[in-house]
């Protein structure tokens, strides 16, 4: 029996990127070696992007927790957040290593998977041209190439969910269960890649019962789920069983990235900014505008305003293309429903558990999957131009843009990572035998490059009056002859600098070293009579 069109597939003929009529249909026809033609270039330009300086910048803390995690055993890697990417950095570093280099090439490798997936999907969707396009933007997108110099499972999210999404769209257009059995697959592996991708499960559902012609699908549907089902449910109950009577336990929690969450109520700025955010950053990286930390430090409109005059045009152009693409699919309702079914169910799925419960803090990269999906709709609306000419000036813009913000996070320390290696080094050199070094904020990265014999202890201010965090450093400055302060996202853990205020009238404040995203003080302890001095003065 023959396979008939399933009546939501696209129809592109005539498209503004193709060339004469291609057709989704003329698009598989094409031969490997004219796909092949068009995807290697962009592969090697996404390979020297992803692999330029990948080891310039020190690991962060994220980062080095990764680390950590190749060294524990199998049962805690299967209870991890992400056990197919923990799983794999093992075995990936019992070959490459555990050099910057090494850690950092197996996302830049997965990032490549992702780079040829996007380019499948495109073509699957459209047709080769705004596959060569959308693809063409991703693999120099900032905030892709961030993620692959990044030794955490973003780039492995992207690719798993761009399979599952392929697998998906196949499964509807053919009759046979291979590929529904596919789908079940590639949606556990993402789904142990990471638990979010449950929302991009969801809007594929989702996309079945809004669509009439999908319905009969739907047992199909549910039936491939029960690979997930019997895979997931187990690794899901054990890792967060625990956490349930938790979940709900207060409204609206601070934006933090660690664990010890407070629970006071999400700044309106947060709530309002950080969807529109979300999209900038798939538009730009984390190196236009406001630095990370920047933003951590203030988000008041004034700063805000200052950096306008390159964030406003910027936005524009992004908005217009994106307001352009979505034009052009609102006349393919199916193809409409289905794009914006994936972008829009996991970032706002993301943003009401992170925002309505205590579970977790909502983040850019928890949402990652819905990259490809941005991106594609962006390339529909460089299609959008009638002329060859304009079509070639917008995406002449958006490389542009893309340019500028890599160049920002290759060679401008204000976006890049923070310093803990060189901070490391100098603390081994500089620090004496009988001193101490005090971290406010992060420890895990110093510690993991600081390779000296002097304790390294933790001051966190968070929720302690500044006489109780005077009784410890007085009770360290009694013990040690010099106290070397370390600001590593001291926003964090001391957001006032009670711990360096307090310092200050303790002891004497001496050499100070600043490196990229942290700061060292070294502190003198001074006698009782010469702190009785310093407060009357």
């Amino acid at each position: 029996m023959k396979s008939q069109k399933p009546a939501y597939a696209p129809a592109m003929k005539g498209g503004i990127l193709s060339q004469g009529s291609n057709s989704l249909a003329a698009g598989f026809e094409c031969s490997w070696q004219r796909h092949l033609i068009g995807l290697l270039p962009i592969a090697a330009l996404y390979l020297v992007l992803g692999f330029y300086q990948i080891d310039a910048q020190s690991l962060w803390t994220d980062e080095v927790i990764s680390v950590r995690r190749t060294s524990q055993a199998a049962s805690l890697l299967m209870s991890s957040q992400s056990p197919l990417y923990f799983s794999l950095l093992v075995l990936w570093t019992e070959t490459a290593g555990e050099t910057e280099l090494a850690l950092r090439s197996l996302s830049a490798v997965l990032g490549l998977v992702a780079i040829v997936l996007v380019y499948v999907v495109g073509l699957r969707l459209f047709n080769r041209r705004i596959a060569l396009v959308a693809t063409l933007i991703m693999a120099t997108s900032p905030y892709f190439i961030w993620y692959a110099q990044e030794v955490r499972y973003i780039t492995l999210l992207i690719a798993t969910s761009l399979a599952m999404t392929y697998s998906f769209h196949r499964a509807l257009s053919s009759s046979t269960w291979h590929w529904w059995a596919l789908y079940g697959f590639t949606s556990a592996l993402a789904l142990f890649t990471f638990l979010t991708v449950v929302f991009l499960v969801a809007a594929h559902g989702l996309f079945l019962l809004c669509r009439t012609s999908g319905r009969p699908f739907l047992k199909k549907w549910l039936a491939s789920q029960l690979i997930v089902v019997i895979l997931f449910a187990a690794w899901f109950i054990d890792r967060t069983a625990h956490r349930l009577q938790a979940i709900f336990s207060s409204r609206p929690v601070v934006v933090s990235s660690d664990q010890g969450r407070s629970r006071q109520r999400v700044p309106v700025t947060d709530v309002v900014g950080a969807i529109p955010y979300t999209f900038f950053t798939f538009s730009t990286g984390f190196s236009l505008g406001p630095s990370l930390k920047d933003l951590h430090e203030s988000r008041s409109v004034d700063d805000l305003l200052s950096h306008a005059p390159l964030v406003v045009p910027v936005a524009i152009l992004f908005a217009s293309l994106f307001a352009l693409g979505l034009r052009r699919l609102r006349r393919e309702p199916s193809m409409d429903l289905f794009l914006l079914l994936w972008l829009g169910v996991p970032v706002l799925g993301v943003f009401t558990i992170a925002t309505i419960t205590t579970y977790h803090v909502y983040n850019t990269r928890y949402v990652a999957m819905v990259l490809p999906a941005y991106l594609v709709i962006l390339a529909r609306g460089i299609a959008e131009f009638r002329r060859p000419g304009m079509q070639n000036m917008a995406l002449a813009a958006v490389l542009c843009v893309n340019g500028i913000s890599l160049s920002n996070y290759y060679f401008d320390p204000r976006y890049g990572r923070e310093d803990a290696r060189s901070a490391a080094r100098y603390l081994e050199e500089a620090a004496g035998s009988k001193d101490i070094i005090l971290v406010v904020g992060h420890p895990r990265p110093l510690r993991y490059y600081y390779k000296g014999a002097l304790p390294v202890e933790t001051i966190d201010a968070r929720g302690r009056n500044s006489r109780l965090v005077a009784e410890k450093l007085r009770k360290l400055a009694d013990r040690h002859n010099r106290l070397w302060l370390v600001e590593i996202r001291s926003h964090q853990r001391d957001r006032k600098a009670k711990v360096k205020s307090t310092l200050d009238m303790l002891a004497r404040r001496g050499q100070h070293k600043k490196f990229p995203g942290v700061d060292i003080y070294a502190y003198d302890p001074v006698s009782s009579e010469q702190q009785a001095v310093s407060r009357e003065q």
